[in-house]
């Protein structure tokens, strides 16, 4: 971005013609309260880094178990000199307190004004009073104050609208101007935008250009009207020619140059919450003779802060987006940038807060309580101008301090009620210097250790903190181990260990992280092996150096007692990771190598005899030899899982020509050491040195082909092959394609010889891999012969054989020269349904898949799932080949699963069913099940095949339900009832269904059935006459009551009419007992239902109830619940008769009196008008007269072709609301008939027919005789 013009050039005097095409949206306090915090763009608040201010950053995720705290970095001195004299002026007429400040830094001045109106410069260096500046004559106070950017001129706002510019070097005021801007305004901000010019914010949210030496007329004028959006702040960016304008809601940034507005900000937070706009700007040099510019603009409200980007477009356009987004837990009222890394953020409690820029972490916090902070309130409220000012200023009014602070270089001056206060950071040296001055020697040390690791950034000015720091580094390390050594001079043991422990980890971590190793072997150890206790402490922490690989050039004495302090303390598996961590020419090869003989530390001989004996094969035979205890075990333990795990780990990077356990190879080595890799895995026979000499060890043992191939399969030969996969485009089988396959040969030798077929599938899955890869040639025997082995009939698990078929189906995708044939039948033969779809359906053989299936003996449900595929896929003839396969096949496809079967029929064979006499009936009962499954109730949709269905289909039932006992007998009834009930009007067209039941005795059936054919009679017979079986089973005879009172309840006048309730009443009297409750509970609800329904039998009921022999010697107590229920039936019965009877008198005298009421009212209103009811016009013409009063134009009548008027009355009591809206208002109220006034009936007048009230006077009755 270039730089703005020069200020003596008139262009950019005219940056400000934005007000006539440019409106910000007016603010009301309802408007403001009902803002919403949305962004222009969805935004995380993280943490995360960028490429912003990237000096001395550093990892965050480098960890240290050492910490330290350091001082607070922000440092508040009061100015005294200041302060004394702001106090000396505080009470003096034309003093009064600051109220805000502004800084040059060129000039050195520092100004601060009154609430007076006086204006204070003082000079920074020694607080000596330069200029004093007295009031202006009913200016009101000092709102603002600004210098110039030459440091020369002093700009003062007031708060009743004033602008003054003051000479800085003799207090000369050069300008002044009562009425710089709207009558009733004061003056907020003052920024200058070039030397002569500035920019001025009132009190109404307008915006104004200042000219200094220009003529009055032309000095200021409005370039933006606050009601088109109250700008609170502004900022201008002079190196960018830029001004920024914030408004409530958002910030307009202007180009000086054009006089346009070049981009704009949305601004969310609370009403009461005042915008805060900082920016800063960094150069970058790119090289010697160019630069960059990196310009930021901080935004803050609320508790939200947020950081955009000023960039330049290929057109000049300006565009800002946003870099990072953070939020406090307070709302912020200003904020300061301090430094490229840092921002000062000041927050409604008066706290200060230090914030990283990069990470919007808080650093420091610190309260500024003391300070007495100025705020700008008063001006914001409008105190001096009445209070004109919006509702939107003056919910910013509590928190806006604008004035109040001020930064340059660096430090942030705050004028306070009366004092002026610097806040500055505190540098890395000066931390460092505080900590050796409070003797803390280890966090000093910590602390250089993070400047050296660039966890702390360099902010001094010269970039030298790492110079400046290594100095003092030496020394610190001397003091501390001095500290170490002769700290503690009693105690208790464990007092002086951690003591050793805390101090020897620091002084190890700060040799190691800033290279100063020189130290730590000839100065730090030299002393500290002297002590037993210190020695074995440092050797301890030692570990973790070693380890990570911190360690340059260990002395060998050194690596030498550390290993033996492992060896001593019994720590071998940190003992092997050592060895492989330290330089090869740093270890006694004679000690590692017969500590990891000794105790199979494998790892450390294969490190030391590759790096020094440049032997890669004899740790391999070692491993080798060690596996072959243990490989053919059952079980193995985690330890001889490891041992193993670490040979086919070392054996790979051997493959791969890559060093082990880590680093690479030499590079005579990269090519010699796979080959004799190989050769060595390869090998027909054992080298002799792994043969047995004596006559005792050959003793029952037998040479073997490829011994080392055997042993690797029988350890585990799945991760044998998955070694061998990742090694297969390293050099030594990329360069020679035949060496894979002559591989693969040995291999299938080995499976074929010792019939390990088990391991032949994972053979197959390699091969497939390698032929995917394209890494060996296709050889048809040798494909031929692993299928050959994969497929002999073994008891596989069914993940084994899914992998099997996959790999043998991708083998012959691949090669399709293979002998399908043969496959086939090895296929068939173990019934691998996966590859015989796959080879039938390439052929289209679709009937020999499915009769493959069918033979399937392991699973022949494949079947249904195969058939369903082949549906879905096929199409016109081959679908029609497999349907008459299946139709044809439909009995052996029922034996295999009816269920399945009986969906395939009526998807799709519908018609078999009209074959029903020769269908199974676990088909027939399947198909009943599917359909009942899916709601429907219908078979084949013919109503007659239906029934016969159904009747075929309830009689097998009853043939297939082996019932033997009366418990199965009534299971029976109750299933075949709940069947009947789905499909009753099938089971219900005929008698046969019925006669069944009947025959086989089964109640509940035989009852549903004569329900359904609506023989209420006989299904109440049958049920009765089955009480008499019940007499003796209690639970039974209650249940053969329940449906017979639930029987009478559905047929009330049948039941009535053939006194079925009656009956029952009397075969429960002969029946029940004293102790049955549930019996005299069911007695009770039929005297109850029986009175109830004003049965004519009722009295009868009750008198036999009360004669019988059990109620008359029974306690009252017994049957207390019946004698209450026919109580208050009776009462119930009573009171709703007494109820009816008064409420159809109360509606009958109701109705009496509407009729009577309705008699005595006119038939309709009295209307009072001269005019027709359509037309609204006086009745000059013809015109008709109806019965309720209004008339009508005959003409209007005939147009109208209505033969009733408009208001169509029917009833009198609703004329009013049916009259339309268009008709003459009624204004007479009703007139009542029975007047008190006595009326003689045979008056000539009343004799008179009267078809209407009397015409207005002005209208000529047709009827009257002429006079």
């Amino acid at each position: 971005m270039s730089s703005i013009a020069t200020p003596d050039d008139d262009g950019s005097d005219r940056w400000l013609e934005i007000d006539d095409n440019l409106s910000l949206p007016t603010q009301t306090v309802d408007e403001i309260l009902a803002e919403r915090g949305v962004f222009d763009e969805d935004l995380s608040y993280d943490y995360d880094e960028d490429n912003f201010f990237l000096l001395g950053r550093s990892d965050p995720n480098l960890a240290s178990s050492l910490s330290y705290q350091l001082d607070s970095p922000i440092v508040i001195e009061k100015q005294n000199s200041i302060s004394h004299q702001i106090i000396s002026v505080k009470d003096r007429p034309l003093g009064g307190c600051p109220s805000c400040v502004s800084i040059s830094s060129i000039s050195r001045l520092i100004a601060i004004g009154t609430s007076r109106g006086s204006t204070l410069l003082f000079e920074l260096e020694n607080g000596r009073l330069a200029q004093y500046v007295p009031p202006g004559s009913d200016y009101g106070s000092v709102s603002c104050v600004e210098f110039s950017p030459d440091g020369v001129r002093l700009s003062i706002g007031y708060s009743r609208g004033a602008i003054r510019v003051v000479d800085c070097r003799n207090g000369k005021i050069l300008e002044e101007f009562s009425e710089a801007v709207q009558p009733g305004r004061g003056i907020l901000h003052i920024q200058y935008v070039t030397r002569r010019s500035l920019v001025v914010v009132d009190s109404g949210g307008s915006v104004y250009e200042f000219r200094e030496k220009a003529p009055k007329n032309k000095r200021v004028r409005c370039v933006f009207t606050g009601s088109r959006g109250e700008v609170v702040n502004v900022v201008v960016i002079d190196s960018e020619g830029v001004v920024l304008l914030v408004s409530l809601r958002q910030v307009l940034i202007i180009s000086t140059k054009r006089g346009t507005v070049l981009s704009h900000l949305r601004l969310t937070g609370p009403p009461n919450a005042p915008p805060i706009i900082e920016w800063r700007q960094k150069v970058v040099p790119v090289t010697s003779r160019s630069i960059v510019k990196d310009v930021r603009i901080c935004i803050a409200r609320g508790q939200e802060i947020r950081i955009h980007q000023l960039q330049s477009t290929a057109n000049d356009a300006l565009v800002c987006p946003l870099v990072k987004a953070f939020l406090l837990d307070n709302p912020i009222i200003n904020l300061k940038w301090m430094d490229d890394h840092h921002f000062l953020v000041f927050d409604t409690r008066e706290q200060l807060h230090l914030i990283d820029a990069h990470r919007g972490n808080v650093l420091s916090t610190v309260s500024i309580n003391n300070m007495e902070l100025i705020y700008n309130s008063a001006d914001y409220k409008g105190l001096a101008t009445g209070g004109n000012v919006s509702e939107a200023l003056k919910a910013l009014a509590e928190n806006v301090c604008y004035q109040s602070m001020v930064c340059a270089n660096g430090q942030v001056y705050v004028i306070g009620q009366d004092a002026l206060w610097s806040i500055t950071l505190l540098d890395q040296v000066a931390q460092l210097e505080l900590l050796e001055e409070k003797d803390d020697i280890a966090s000093a040390l910590l602390y250089i250790t993070d400047i050296y690791t660039g966890r702390v950034r360099d902010r001094t000015r010269n970039s030298d903190l790492r110079n400046r720091v290594s100095k003092r580094l030496i020394e610190l390390v001397i003091r501390l181990l001095n500290l170490t050594i002769e700290g503690l001079t009693n105690g208790k043991i464990a007092e002086l260990v951690d003591h050793y422990k805390r101090h020897i980890s620091i002084l190890l971590r700060v040799c190691t992280s800033t290279s100063h190793f020189d130290l730590l072997y000839n100065t730090v150890y030299r002393r500290l092996e002297k002590d037993p206790l210190a020695r074995s402490i440092f050797l301890e922490l030692m570990e973790e150096f070693i380890s990570e690989g911190l360690l340059d050039q260990p002395p060998p004495a050194l690596i030498h007692d550390f290993l033996s302090h492992l060896i001593a303390e019994g720590q071998l598996s940190q003992f092997e990771s050592a060895v492989t961590n330290v330089p090869i020419d740093r270890l006694d090869i004679h000690q590692v190598i017969t500590t990891c003989r000794q105790n199979q530390l494998f790892d450390g001989i294969a490190y030391v005899m590759n790096n020094a004996l440049f032997d890669y094969i004899g740790p391999m035979e070692e491993m080798f030899e060690n596996l072959r205890n243990f490989a053919d075990k059952g079980l193995l333990s985690d330890c001889e899982i490891a041992q193993g795990n670490k040979l086919l780990l070392y054996l790979s990077c051997c493959l791969a020509g890559r060093g082990y356990p880590h680093g690479t190879l030499h590079e005579h080595l990269i090519e010699v050491v796979p080959f004799e890799t190989y050769k060595f895995m390869v090998a027909l026979h054992p080298n002799k040195s792994s043969i047995p000499t004596s006559s005792a060890d050959t003793n029952g043992y037998t040479i073997e082909n490829y011994p080392h191939l055997r042993l690797l399969l029988k350890f585990d030969a799945q991760q044998f092959f998955n070694v061998i996969c990742t090694c297969v485009d390293a050099p030594i089988f990329a360069n020679d394609p035949g060496r894979l396959k002559r591989f693969v040969d040995i291999l299938l030798s080995i499976i074929e010889a010792d019939e390990w077929d088990e391991y032949a599938s994972l053979l197959l899955a390699f091969v497939v891999h390698l032929l995917q890869k394209n890494v060996i040639p296709i050889e048809l025997s040798t494909l031929d012969k692993i299928i050959e082995v994969s497929l002999r009939p073994k008891p596989y698990g069914v993940r084994t054989q899914e992998m099997i078929e996959q790999n043998v189906i991708d083998l012959v995708n691949m090669v399709p020269e293979l002998n399908q044939e043969k496959i086939l039948e090895m296929a068939q033969e173990v019934s691998y349904v996966q590859i015989l779809s796959f080879i039938y359906t390439t052929r289209k053989d679709f009937a020999s898949l499915l009769e493959c299936c069918l033979a399937n003996k392991k699973d022949p449900s494949q079947i249904f799932d195969i058939i369903s595929d082949l549906w879905k896929t096929l199409r016109n003839d081959d679908l029609e080949r497999v349907k008459r396969f299946v139709k044809t096949s439909i009995e052996k496809l029922n034996q295999i699963d009816s269920y399945r079967t009986g969906e395939l029929l009526l998807e799709n064979f519908i018609e078999m069913l009209r074959d029903f006499k020769a269908m199974a009936f676990p088909l027939l009962r399947d198909c009943f099940v599917i359909r009942r499954e899916k709601g429907s109730h219908t078979i084949s949709g013919d109503e007659d095949l239906d029934e016969n269905l159904f009747n075929a289909y309830f009689s097998g039932l009853l043939e297939n339900s082996h019932a033997n006992s009366d418990e199965d007998h009534e299971r029976l009834d109750h299933e075949l009832v709940d069947v009947l009930n789905y499909w009753l009007p099938l089971g219900s067209r005929t008698d046969l269904c019925l006669n069944i039941s009947v025959q086989h005795n089964l109640l509940h059936c035989t009852v549903a059935l004569l329900n359904a054919r609506e023989f209420f009679s006989r299904a109440f017979q049958t049920l009765f006459d089955s009480l008499e079986e019940c007499r003796n089973h209690p639970q039974k005879l209650v249940q053969r009551i329940d449906e017979i009172m639930k029987l009478a309840n559905a047929h009330p006048q049948e039941s009535a009419r053939e006194e079925w309730l009656i009956q029952v009443f009397h075969f429960l009297l002969s029946t029940i007992s004293d102790e049955d409750r549930t019996l005299n509970s069911r007695l009770g609800d039929i005297v109850t239902i029986v009175v109830e329904n004003g049965f004519v039998g009722a009295e009868k009921i009750v008198d036999s109830l009360f004669s019988h022999s059990v109620f008359q010697n029974a306690p009252y107590s017994t049957f207390s619940q019946l004698i209450r229920k026919l109580i208050l039936s009776c009462q119930v019965e009573e009171i709703m008769l007494k109820n009816t009877i008064e409420c159809v008198q109360l509606e009958w005298i109701d109705d009496l009196n509407k009729m009577i009421s309705s008699s005595k009212r006119l038939v309709a209103p009295l209307i009072d008008t001269d005019v027709c009811i359509v037309c609204m016009k006086p009745l000059t013409k013809s015109f008709k007269l109806f019965n309720c009063g209004h008339m009508i134009h005959i003409e209007c009548a005939d147009q109208l072709n209505e033969k009733f008027c408009l208001c169509n009355i029917e009833n009198p009591l609703d004329v009013q609301k049916r009259i339309p809206e268009n008709l003459p208002k009624i204004e007479a109220p009703l007139r009542l008939a029975n007047t008190q006034k006595a009326v003689n009936i045979l008056n000539s007048e009343n004799l008179r027919l009267n078809t209407g009230p009397p015409l207005p006077p002005s209208i000529r009755n047709p009827f009257d005789e002429d006079d």
